[in-house]
Formats: C-alpha cells, sequence, structure tokens
C-alpha cells in the first residue's frame, strides 16, 4: 500500500500556516529597527535596518515587517513613510481601506522576499476576506494587489514583497485580480 504524499508547494493550508507563523514571530520578536518618531502633518517617519546576516522583525503598531537572513546583499535602511492622508493616485476600481505604507530605500538590495503587515480600517470593509495588499505601480499609474493573507480578529493583512515601493490594505469595488 501507498501512503498519501503531502504536497507542500502549492498546498494553501501550509501556505496558511506558515504565514501565520510568521506572522506570529513578528508580533513577539524585539525589533531591530530604529524609530525616528518624526510625525510629519499627519504622516510618520521611520527607519527600519534590514541586516545581512540575522533575521529582521519589526512591529509598530500593527505595522509589521520580516525579513530572513541574506533577503538583502548588505545591510540595507528602509524609511517607512506612513500616510493617513487619502492617496493622491487614481482609485476607480477601488480604495485604501488604511493607511499607505512608502517603503523607500536608496539602492535596491534586496535578493528575497519580506513579508509586510499591515492594519486595515475595519469599519471600511464589508467582506474582510476581500482585503489584499497592493502596491501602486507608477508606470502602470494604477493599484496592483499581491497574494494576500488576512487575519481578521486583529485587522491586519499579510503578504510577500519583492521590492520597495508604497503599500495600502485594499479593497476592489469589483472584481478584479
Amino acid at each position: 500500500t501507498s501512503k498519501p504524499v503531502i504536497t507542500i508547494r502549492n498546498n494553501p493550508r501550509f501556505v496558511f500556516i506558515l504565514v501565520s507563523l510568521l506572522f506570529l514571530v513578528t508580533t513577539t520578536l524585539a525589533s531591530k529597527a530604529k524609530n525616528t518618531g518624526t510625525p510629519i502633518g499627519s504622516n510618520e517617519k521611520y527607519e527600519i535596518v534590514i541586516t545581512r546576516d540575522e533575521e529582521t522583525t519589526y512591529r509598530k503598531d500593527d505595522f509589521g515587517l520580516f525579513a530572513e537572513p541574506g533577503v538583502v546583499l548588505e545591510d540595507t535602511v528602509i524609511e517607512v513613510i506612513i500616510s493617513e492622508e487619502e492617496s493622491l493616485h487614481n482609485e476607480t476600481d477601488g480604495k485604501t481601506v488604511g493607511s499607505i505604507y512608502d517603503l523607500n530605500v536608496n539602492e535596491n538590495l534586496l535578493v528575497g522576499q519580506v513579508l509586510i503587515t499591515l492594519p486595515y480600517e475595519e469599519s471600511e470593509v464589508s467582506r474582510e476576506e476581500e482585503v489584499v495588499i497592493a502596491y501602486f505601480d507608477q508606470e502602470r499609474n494604477r493599484w496592483v494587489q499581491l497574494l494576500s493573507w488576512v487575519d481578521a480578529d486583529a485587522n491586519v493583512v499579510s503578504a510577500y514583497v519583492n521590492h520597495f515601493t508604497e503599500f495600502a490594505p485594499w479593497v476592489w469595488f469589483t472584481d478584479k485580480p
């Protein structure tokens, strides 16, 4: 008799468990980040240092960033600007349902993926399972959704990113890929 084989790759349960575990890690580990705490109007500005040889975990309120060792070519400082203002970008297909997180670096040394977690406003969402993380694509002048996971109990959404730009919790007005 043959034993059942559990495929880890492309297994939704495994991905959900892994992301949940990573979220738990981001909420419990100490931060390696330096908070510059500079309010800019309704914006806040922080710096996060991702180290090349060590795991990096950052938590500020419900915003989180987790990077495994080796995800950057050298230690990298990310400037995070959190804007609570309405997006200035075209939003005819959907809307932000929380703050916009602009992650900036002088030189993109990212060679892997970083897990980010963003809070969303539950009062702005009719179905929490439809919340995704989206980034603003400057070249195409539109928001693009990422494969995301929602923790409805904590009102946060998580996704892996392979570049730094503007990210926001997002819902579509109609079904869009």
